[in-house]
């Protein structure tokens, strides 16, 4: 990885980057300032030497989410597995992925959460659902729903999407993923789940998100989760003690736009969440 003296990464190596800034005209006080450029092992792995690093968890966590079409769809007799311009189409960006390892680099999720698979291979991940010729897409999105380990560890700090030299936009993609999860999960079966689907309905409700109700429905399951619910007493007795507990709920002055905004992007993505 290289940054400049700012601080910011780039995505030049570093003969273009230092013709680029001898371009830049230096402030009168900093005249004779000579342009710093730090080049630094990427991040998220263990540095073996200088900039060599260990890669072994990040192809590791790549084979995880097994990017390759199933076996059982490759079966096809006497023909190829052929696929439309159009079905083709869908694996463009992702399939630009050159495995640089930028985005794994600078991952916040995955410098905080170990079990987290990273960016790539989400991105990769979803290359595979979104290929007409996998028959496995159930089995691989129950995968990807684990817990923080697969979709729901991304922080979606953008760091992935502004660090890839290839336009993969891996947060895009673990998105998507997302959705398709979304579609095909009720708010019961997780709190991941909950979370996401609870969050829309009450910001839809009221403009913005009733807090007392979100605990209930998140943590507690409608009610239906007792330890979940006992979890939640400690914090609601602070919030009391300090007047902070909010008693009433008033929707915000522009309800019925964010509503409508609401539900014309989900008319956009044509899944109803």
């Amino acid at each position: 990885m290289i940054a400049s003296s700012s601080g910011s990464e780039l995505k030049e190596n570093v003969g273009s980057e230092i013709a680029r800034l001898q371009q830049i005209p230096s402030p009168k006080a900093q005249v004779n300032t000579i342009p710093e450029i730090t080049v630094a092992p990427l991040g998220n792995m263990p540095v073996i030497k200088d900039l060599v690093v260990n890669m072994d968890n990040f192809w590791n966590n790549l084979e995880a989410v097994t990017p390759y079409v199933s076996t059982a769809a490759r079966q096809v007799p006497e023909r190829e597995f052929l696929q439309s311009p159009e079905e083709r189409s869908r694996l463009d960006q992702t399939g630009n992925c050159i495995m640089c390892g930028a985005c794994y680099s600078e991952c916040n999720a995955r410098e905080v959460n170990p079990e987290f698979v990273g960016p790539h291979a989400l991105a990769k991940a979803y290359r595979m659902v979104a290929d007409s010729r996998d028959r496995t897409t159930e089995s691989r999105l129950e995968s990807y729903n684990e817990d923080t380990k697969g979709v729901w560890g991304c922080t979606r700090c953008l760091y992935c999407d502004s660090v890839c030299p290839m336009e993969v936009a891996p947060l895009e993609q673990i998105t998507k993923i997302k959705q398709e999860i979304l579609t095909r999960k009720q708010a019961s079966d997780s709190r991941t789940i909950r979370h996401r689907k609870v969050l829309i309905d009450l910001v839809k409700a009221g403009g913005w998100i009733d807090e007392r109700q979100f605990g209930l429905q998140v943590v507690g399951n409608y009610f239906q989760d007792l330890k979940g619910l006992l979890s939640l007493a400690p914090l609601g007795l602070r919030m009391l003690c300090r007047g902070k507990f909010p008693l009433s709920f008033e929707s915000s002055q522009g309800t019925q736009q964010v509503r409508s905004l609401i539900e014309s992007v989900q008319k956009v993505e044509g899944n109803g969440e």
